[in-house]
């Protein structure tokens, strides 16, 4: 059975007499792609209908996330390329639709309020040469015209309590305040950057004071965010005593992650090798094999983002790390874990040379993982993300050790070559697994996929 809604149509007093003024409101029950939301209509005096979209009851509630959106015609259902309005909307049905709870306020202020035709006019002048706010004032009107006083009103109506606003103007987060919405904090929307807009996104910087970092936008932002917040999301629901562990790779499309040991390449797009170093920044440490190191002389930073670099942890059992690799001329020193038997003068050299050098009881396939991820734990390390090599990243789905796969796969077909899995894990049926709660994002060239493991497969 469907919940009840709040009254499907009632009459609204007067907001005050210099508001926008609403008498009348309806509401419906609409099912969407992204799930199920009710849907206010609220009219106002001059005859307008402004919507609100409601998933969940927010009746009450605390930190509801809040998108206050003005309509944009050319935007929100022809995409233009012009703007990042459609963006921003579908950006914040998807943070909304994630949550399970938050508001959508569409108001009738097309055109930051001048309407369609003047809009359009205003596109005309932009082509001429002229910003975005420049084009308005030609036409006699300001740079921005629109009034929140309703959306305030409305968020009242529909009982919340306090926002996090989805928005990257301040001058919204200012009106809404002074009409009394209590705004707990503001979630930037960054949008996708193109040759279109790029222009208008700097004069919303620097013309409209917008909060943007330029510097960190590309073509696919949106789709970065989106993996982020889901990676984000899962660390903090699944809870364990041992670090979170996130999986994560390049391939390519016939399954190989490189040529062979001693001959690695590059299979990731510009596009997502951002993301991965994206990712690098919200976990606490960045693990691989000694075989990495060795191979690929990595830094394991996160120099092409804005962000802390995590804590590298190199496997090493028999302490082969060189003394002249990258990692020792790195912001964040190495950890090297090493096995009870590996020699005594290499550690003495590498911890003269700034590294940390830690010995566990080791196995015939490395250092015992379970003992590591406990130590590791007791010292404030709460997430981890392993990169490889193939042996590395065998032993944590051997000891069923991986919380989120985060698998990059490339539009290369290589024939031959190394493998993300030892086959020798797979040696039965019972060692067959799935992923759940599955996300596809394309990233420039490639695909990315993630999903939580379900260990227990049906088979």
């Amino acid at each position: 059975m469907k919940k009840l809604l709040r009254p499907l149509s009632r009459p609204i007093k007067k907001m005050s007499h210099n508001s926008n003024l609403v008498f009348d409101k309806i509401s419906t029950r609409l099912p969407v792609s992204h799930g199920e939301f009710q849907l206010h209509l609220y009219r106002d005096f001059d005859g307008k209908d402004h919507l609100a979209l409601e998933m969940g009851d927010v009746y009450g509630m605390e930190n509801v996330f809040v998108r206050v959106h003005s309509e944009c015609l050319t935007g929100d259902i022809f995409g233009s390329a012009r703007c990042d309005c459609g963006e921003q909307l579908r950006q914040s049905i998807h943070i909304i639709t994630e949550e399970g709870l938050g508001v959508i306020i569409y108001l009738r202020q097309e055109g930051r309020g001048i309407g369609l035709r003047n809009k359009l006019h205003a596109y005309n002048l932009q082509d001429e040469g002229y910003d975005t706010t420049e084009a308005n004032l030609k036409l006699g009107h300001a740079p921005d015209e629109r009034n929140y006083s309703l959306a305030a009103f409305i968020l009242r109506d529909l009982g919340v309590k306090s926002v996090r606003l989805l928005s990257n103007n301040p001058e919204k987060l200012k009106s809404l305040t002074n009409s009394g919405t209590r705004i707990t904090s503001r979630i930037p929307l960054n949008p996708r950057i193109t040759p279109e807009n790029a222009f208008y996104l700097k004069t919303k910087v620097s013309r409209m004071n917008h909060i943007l970092d330029l510097d960190e936008l590309s073509p696919t932002s949106p789709e970065r965010d989106n993996i982020i917040r889901y990676i984000t999301r899962k660390m903090k629901s699944l809870r364990c005593n041992r670090p979170f562990v996130t999986l994560s790779y390049a391939q390519s499309l016939d399954g190989y992650i490189s040529a062979s040991l001693d001959k690695p390449i590059s299979l990731s797009g510009r596009e997502s090798l951002i993301l991965t170093h994206k990712i690098r920044s919200i976990h606490d440490a960045i693990l691989v094999g000694i075989g990495t190191v060795l191979s690929d002389n990595p830094q394991l930073s996160v120099r092409l983002v804005k962000g802390e670099n995590p804590q590298p942890i190199i496997l090493d059992t028999r302490l082969r790390f060189p003394v002249d690799a990258k990692l020792l001329n790195t912001s964040v020193l190495p950890w090297i874990i090493t096995g009870r038997k590996s020699k005594k003068k290499k550690q003495r050299i590498l911890e003269g040379l700034g590294a940390k050098v830690f010995r566990l009881p080791a196995n015939n396939n490395g250092v015992e993982l379970p003992i590591l991820l406990s130590r590791l734990a007791k010292k404030n390390i709460r997430s981890i993300m392993v990169e490889g090599g193939t042996r590395v990243i065998s032993s944590f789905i051997d000891e069923r050790l991986v919380d989120l796969f985060v698998l990059t796969i490339t539009p290369f077909i290589i024939g031959s070559g190394l493998q993300a899995f030892e086959q020798k894990i797979f040696d039965s049926w019972d060692k067959m697994f799935s992923l759940r709660d599955l996300r596809y994002v394309k990233i420039g060239r490639d695909l990315i996929v993630c999903g939580i493991p379900s260990w227990d497969n049906d088979k």
